[in-house]
Parts: structure tokens; C-alpha cells; sequence
């Protein structure tokens, strides 16, 4: 199984940019992954960033949508979920993270699950970043390497 990060519009914060980098290339050296950016339209329309998403979706991904009323999980439920997926060896678990004013109705729709990163609010770049960590995390500590100290 390959994990994928499904993305709406482009890193444009150099800090952003080089720790999303450092995250994805730790990452692709635990599991077979891939960042996927799709344009953010103008005007942002959520639906046509919706659109732009759900094209990219495969029918066999397991599609977890980060939502901020998304279920709140800690580092080792969320190495579980990831460890179950990879198990269970069938298409690709796609983390997606709509753009500033959501993912649209047809990626709600279509998510097997609904993620929060918690109740605070940060900027899109970042939270791209903190995903990308926890993700990395995650493998860690199905990896038992020491980079967790749960």
C-alpha cells in the first residue's frame, strides 16, 4: 500500500516548504508515498477545489479527509489507522487537506473518515506541515524507532 497527501494549492512559505520537503523524504524512506497539489482556483470556491480533489481520488483509496470537526486522535491511534491500512494492502491511504475554506461536499462525501488536528486554528501551510509530521511519526512508531517518545 502507498500513502498519498492530497493537497490544495502550493507551499508558497520557504519555512513551510522545506520542512513539508524534510517530512515527505523521511516518509518516502519508511513507505512507498506521494504529495499530490492540485490548484487552489480563484475566488476560493470550495466546491471547485472539491472538484479538483475528488478527481485525483481513486475508487480503491482509503480517503481520510482533515476536517476541524474531525475525530481528535492521539500519535499512537493514528499510527494504528495508518498500520491497519498498510496491512490491509489494497490501493492507497490518501490523507486530504481541502483548502483554506474547506474540501467541498464530494470530498466530504466520499472521506472513509474525518481527522481533526485538534480545536485550534492554523494556517494552511502549517497544518500541512503538522500532518506531514504526525504521518511520519506515525511510521515511526510502527517502526519502534526512538524518534517517539510516547
Amino acid at each position: 500500500m502507498k500513502l498519498a497527501l492530497l493537497a490544495s494549492g502550493r507551499l508558497r512559505e520557504e519555512y513551510a516548504r522545506l520542512a513539508a520537503e524534510l517530512y515527505s523524504k523521511r516518509i518516502a524512506k519508511l513507505c512507498p508515498f506521494e504529495v499530490v497539489e492540485v490548484r487552489e482556483p480563484r475566488g476560493a470556491d470550495p466546491e471547485k477545489t472539491a472538484a479538483a480533489l475528488a478527481a485525483r481520488l481513486r475508487a480503491d483509496d482509503r480517503v481520510v479527509l482533515l476536517a476541524a470537526a474531525g475525530r481528535e486522535c492521539t500519535s499512537e491511534d493514528l499510527a494504528r489507522k495508518v498500520g491497519e491500512a498498510l496491512s490491509a494492502g489494497r490501493g492507497r491511504l490518501v490523507f486530504v487537506l481541502g483548502g483554506p475554506f474547506g474540501a467541498g461536499e464530494a470530498v466530504t462525501a466520499r472521506a472513509d473518515e474525518r481527522l481533526s488536528l485538534g480545536r485550534i486554528t492554523l494556517p494552511h501551510e502549517l497544518a500541512r506541515v503538522v500532518l506531514l509530521e504526525q504521518i511520519y511519526r506515525a511510521l515511526a512508531i510502527l517502526r519502534g524507532t526512538p524518534y517517539h517518545h510516547g
